[in-house]
């Protein structure tokens, strides 16, 4: 997910891959292996994200089919790496949100999403495994960015009108 946009995609380390990139509609692998190499992909996927400008980023938007997302909502709490994250609930009440998101610069949506989640996942670092309860900004970012590692983009869950609106600037991005 993003804050604002970001038209220099090619930052340092790690390349943020865009639509229609076929990595960002498979299924991630879960991670099973805690050690270095995950600990300094979890830290180049915070710098891209920032240069970025985003809130979020899933490892698939990095080329890299793991589950392994990281999240800075700018709020206590907010800044999070998670490993192979499931959600386990999610609340019956919804709200509107325009999301935009690093790999379809430039596309923003209104996306309704549960308000609150409960997340079950593992620290990057060892492996525990954690419950987060979240809701707000947090909640969504966790959704958006759990929907990445099953190859969901939230152009998906547009209606059909505003999925036409977009479908220009989705052509060209195919087209690119």
């Amino acid at each position: 997910m993003q804050r604002g946009h970001s038209e220099d995609l090619n930052m340092s380390g790690l390349q943020i891959m865009t639509y229609p990139a076929p990595v960002l509609r498979k299924n991630s692998r879960c991670i099973r292996k805690f050690n270095e190499s995950l600990q300094q992909l979890v830290k180049e996927m915070f710098e891209t994200m920032y240069e970025g400008g985003g809130v979020g980023l899933a490892a698939p938007q990095v080329g890299k089919s793991k589950k392994l997302i990281v999240i800075d909502t700018l709020e206590p709490g907010g800044r999070l790496a998670l490993a192979n994250p499931k959600i386990l609930w999610t609340s019956k009440e919804t709200e509107p949100f325009n999301e935009g998101c690093l790999s379809l610069p430039g596309l923003e949506g209104e996306i309704v999403r549960p308000k609150e989640v409960r997340v079950r996942a593992q620290r990057p670092g060892d492996g525990e495994i954690i419950t987060i309860t979240a809701d707000g900004l947090l909640a969504r970012v966790l959704q958006h960015e759990i929907d990445h590692l099953e190859g969901v983009l939230f152009i998906d869950y547009l209606n059909d009108e505003e999925r036409s609106s977009l479908e220009p600037a989705l052509r060209e991005m195919e087209a690119a």
